[in-house]
């Protein structure tokens, strides 16, 4: 997935963490923008998968990018 500008999203109820910690504590986090993998497994059906991402928090969110990549009988 690509993010713009995002702060903690969630994908299937798992938040993404794109924080990045500075050694001051009290300074906000700063919004992330890049590609981030995130690996789904554990569906079998293809025809059956759903992808949901969402924001809990009123924080930025914006996707600019979704690519899913299936392998079959990788070994």
């Amino acid at each position: 997935m690509n993010y713009f500008e995002s702060i903690n999203p969630s994908v299937r109820g798992e938040i993404v963490e794109l924080k990045q910690f500075t050694d001051n504590n009290f300074v906000p986090p700063v919004p992330y923008t890049g590609s981030m993998r995130i690996e789904m497994n554990g569906w079998a059906d293809f025809n059956s998968f759903k992808l949901i991402i969402e924001q809990s928090e009123p924080l930025p969110l914006h996707v600019t990018a979704v690519v899913i990549e299936q392998n079959i009988n990788e070994r």
